[in-house]
């Protein structure tokens, strides 16, 4: 049935498909690029960014987030070109069927740093990041906690363009 991407995601859930009866499809290769505006949070500091996630799926259908790019555009962060993906591939999850064109999933692995904040956030045991995909409107979003230390740091994303789909 399916297994989900992004996100970096980004984006942690509920099952009601096997997982083992999952599979991500790419529409245009076995690799694709996610794109659109995230947002990182550190101590009341937002890092507003534009993303290119790039989304592999193997030929058994599971997902992964093998790059992530920040880039700035107009009204993001300065930050946003010196952020760095660590810990590559980040795992997106099962999916759980959320309504009839929406699905939900968990990514994790996820590692980021920020070197104009000082600041490396990553996903601890305790840490979730959901990502939610709109398979009609090729749409992603996530959102999910991190933390550096004992500091929490907020991620989210949305209107993300995605060009993989759930069952």
């Amino acid at each position: 049935m399916s297994r989900y991407s992004l996100w970096g995601c980004l984006l942690a859930l509920g099952t009601l498909i096997s997982s083992s009866a999952c599979a991500y499809t790419p529409l245009n290769s076995t690799s694709t690029t996610s794109l659109g505006p995230t947002t990182l949070s550190y101590i009341g500091q937002n890092v507003p960014c534009h993303s290119a996630f790039t989304i592999a799926v193997s030929a058994s259908g599971a997902a992964t987030i093998t790059s992530a790019v920040f880039t700035q555009g107009l009204g993001d962060s300065p930050f946003c070109p010196s952020i760095s993906m660590n810990a590559a591939p980040w795992t997106i999850g099962s999916a759980t069927l959320v309504s009839d064109i929406t699905y939900s999933a968990p990514v994790s692995g996820i590692s980021v740093t920020v070197p104009g904040l000082h600041v490396t956030c990553k996903q601890s045991l305790m840490d979730t990041v959901t990502m939610t995909l709109n398979n009609a409107a090729g749409i992603a979003s996530f959102t999910g906690t991190l933390h550096n230390g004992m500091i929490p740091c907020g991620v989210s994303g949305t209107g993300l363009t995605t060009w993989v789909r759930a069952p």
